[in-house]
């Protein structure tokens, strides 16, 4: 057997395999991470993650790669990629295990990047749940709610304000938390303002910065007071501006006791989606 004749066949080998796995032209998509340990009472404690979902509408398997993760941690992407069969739905946290986790302090935050494939139908959510300490042998989780997160597909230009409508739970106080992610490869300057719908007036504002390819959550905006004699006095929405490329999300959460866990939450938690036309 001559040279280019088994040139050729390798050549059709990779192919095949290639194509069965479905190397398709993916789209870059950018998802929040986290671990966080909530409040602890007694024998219950309540964890924060994130998990991503990812179901197959393809004929074929197709491969969901990853190209990095924020945060000092981008060598963290072991395995690289993750092959999805048809018609099944896959849990991240479930398949990969503590893959694709930076090493760090708690809380964990970082942004992961992905490469997804055409027909891919994907969730991002934001689970707590609640763990019973007083035992020997670990239980699964008892969840106490989840939300879906924003899911991005690029980073927005440098000096764009990005508006984030909803800041509010309605009515009541509430918290609210920024995300910033630098994309850029310089330090970045991010200014932030929690304004009113009723008036736009600013309730607070601050200027913090953000190192190169880092994701920070900047915590406790409050709502400020109702001051408009209005039938939406309580509405709320965030200005977010950033001298890098960049993405922001808006979180604004409120706990209240629940006396059945004897811990907080009960959680109302609202994370801002808007769509941008």
């Amino acid at each position: 057997m001559n040279g280019g004749l088994i040139l050729w066949m390798r050549c059709v080998t990779v192919c095949v395999v290639m194509f069965a796995a479905g190397v398709l032209q993916g789209s870059d998509a950018f998802v929040v991470r986290f671990r966080a340990q909530g409040k602890t009472s007694s024998c219950n404690s309540v964890y924060w993650r994130d998990d991503l979902l990812l179901y197959n509408t393809n004929s074929t398997p197709v491969i969901v790669r990853v190209l990095g993760n924020s945060n000092g941690a981008a060598a963290i992407t072991a395995p690289s990629s993750v092959i999805l069969a048809p018609a099944t739905a896959t849990s991240l946290n479930l398949f990969l295990k503590e893959a694709w986790v930076p090493p760090s302090a708690d809380p964990l935050l970082w942004l992961l990047h992905l490469d997804i494939p055409p027909g891919v139908v994907a969730d991002s959510r934001d689970e707590f749940s609640r763990f019973y300490l007083c035992i020997a042998s670990p239980t699964p989780p008892n969840s106490l709610g989840k939300v879906s997160l924003p899911i991005f597909r690029e980073l927005v230009a440098p000096n764009l304000p990005q508006v984030h409508l909803g800041t509010d739970l309605g009515g009541g106080d509430a918290r609210t938390n920024i995300g910033i992610y630098n994309g850029g490869v310089v330090e970045g300057t991010a200014r932030v303002e929690i304004r009113r719908v009723c008036d736009d007036s600013v309730v607070e504002k601050r200027v913090v910065i953000v190192a190169p390819d880092t994701l920070i959550q900047v915590l406790g905006f409050r709502q400020g007071d109702d001051v408009c004699v209005s039938s939406i006095a309580w509405m709320r929405y965030a200005v977010v501006t950033v001298d890098q490329p960049s993405i922001t999300f808006v979180s604004t959460v409120t706990e209240r006791p629940n006396p059945l866990l004897g811990l907080a939450p009960s959680v109302n938690l609202g994370v801002t989606q808007n769509t941008h036309f």
